[in-house]
């Protein structure tokens, strides 16, 4: 692994030598193409080495040396240049809209600072949409980039850190959580996620903000393990108000802390319920200018629907509107749209009713089970880095088979090179990263 990623580190000094360095390498022309096949293959590598994890982690013993390469390949990522999204770049824009300009970002838009020194024709997918993040999170990347409003490199290497430190306090609650509920699993989920190639590549590099998300989020079950009631809710709303995906996990904490607590326990819940409702006020009240304010939040882009093997579908009569007869050609599409979000919202309830969850363990594995009604049915846009959250919630299960992760985690990646079908071909990476693993195990038994 360390081998792999100095060679990534080594292509990363040949972008910055040829001057490739501010703008995404998938997205930028010419020279950087053949770069972002070559940096594609190293982490290609990266991902063979990743397969032996788990059979070389069966003896290894010493936690300092596993923290160490994690600090030094989080180092590693940090350094190189965001090179499989623009995200970071929306991402240093925003919170300058409301520092540089006092404004709010939930109404104004980028396109209305063309002269910023941040300002760049890259950007041109979301600079004529208002945010679309948590007001938490504004907050955050606020702290990050006011040193650097005039510069946008060490603006982003500032958010970069920002994510990694995340990083790594999400494997920290992962070991810890772990060490309470199966000590024998701890090493192998630490350096499974911790040196995941994947796993690097979407926090670190490309410094996406759903690692703080799912930090919160694992916040909240490791002060469920605790019996932290008070602070359970708390928590887990911090986490919605970075990005409301794990909105859709209330339900889940509330029925199975119902069933486990007793009357004084229970009433420290509905305290903690009030502490949630407070921080949803506090944290939306500086930016907060009526409903019109969360317009943004819940703003329905005419994209192709994710729904399994009719994506496909979804996309063709979206890119040929004469299909449809429709002049904008989205009229079937967002049929599909009502139609996921219809069976996914059937799924979801019926996930909810058949919920018996009495264990932490239990409450994680109807976690992970919602999180794929949403990427797989009622998602009307996916990208790799959303199946992070599933990812670090699978480490949670100790009693389920560690090749799910792996699996899991090289089928997330296979997607990056299948899109616009990402989802409906899930099922076919899935399947493919199994193999995969299999093949790669079969050989290195065999050596």
């Amino acid at each position: 692994m360390t081998v792999v990623y100095a060679g990534l580190a080594a292509v990363a000094f040949l972008v910055q030598k040829i001057g490739v360095v501010d703008l995404p390498i998938f997205t930028a022309p010419d020279i950087s193409r053949p770069l972002g096949w070559l940096i594609f293959g190293w982490l290609v590598l990266a991902l063979v080495a990743y397969s032996f994890l788990p059979r070389l982690t069966v003896g290894l013993k010493n936690r300092r040396l596993i923290w160490l390469f994690i600090v030094i390949f989080a180092a590693l990522f940090a350094a190189l240049p965001a090179l499989g999204s623009i995200d970071i770049y929306f991402y240093a824009f925003y919170p300058k809209i409301l520092l540089a300009y006092g404004q709010n970002p939930y109404f104004s838009l980028i396109k209305d600072f063309p002269a910023d020194n941040f300002y760049s024709p890259y950007l041109n997918t979301w600079m004529a949409t208002p945010m679309v993040y948590g007001p938490l999170w504004l907050y955050f990347a606020a702290v990050a980039v006011a040193p650097f409003l005039s510069n946008l490199a060490a603006a982003i290497i500032s958010l970069k850190v920002l994510a990694a430190a995340f990083f790594i306090g999400c494997l920290v609650l992962i070991d810890q959580i772990l060490k309470q509920l199966a000590p024998a699993r701890r090493l192998v989920s630490l350096v499974l996620l911790g040196w995941s190639p994947f796993v690097l590549w979407e926090t670190v590099n490309n410094g996406h903000n759903d690692i703080m998300m799912i930090g919160f989020f694992l916040l909240a079950c490791f002060l469920l393990i605790k019996n932290k009631y008070l602070w359970i809710f708390p928590a887990l709303t911090l986490s919605v108000l970075i990005k409301p995906v794990t909105l859709i996990f209330f339900p889940f904490f509330g029925l199975s802390l119902w069933r486990t607590t007793k009357d004084k326990e229970r009433r420290e819940v509905w305290w903690s319920l009030g502490l949630s409702a407070a921080a949803v006020v506090l944290v939306w009240l500086p930016l907060w200018r009526g409903a019109e304010t969360l317009h943004a939040l819940f703003k329905v882009g005419d994209y192709y629907n994710s729904l399994p093997l009719i994506a496909p579908l979804t996309y063709w009569f979206y890119h040929f509107p004469a299909i449809t007869g429709q002049p904008d050609g989205i009229s079937f599409p967002r049929f599909l749209q009502l139609t996921g979000l219809t069976v996914g919202g059937c799924f979801y309830l019926w996930l909810l009713l058949k919920s018996k969850s009495r264990t932490p363990v239990d409450l994680f594995k109807v976690c992970f089970k919602a999180s794929l009604i949403v990427l797989l049915i009622v998602a009307i846009y996916t990208q790799p880095w959303y199946w992070l959250l599933p990812i670090f919630i699978l480490a949670l299960i100790p009693d389920w088979p560690w090749r799910y992760l792996v699996g899991l985690t090289l089928a997330a990646f296979l997607t990056y090179y299948f899109s616009p079908l990402q989802l409906s071909l899930m099922a076919l990476a899935a399947v493919i990263g199994w193999q995969f693993y299999k093949l790669i195990y079969g050989l290195f038994r065999r050596a």
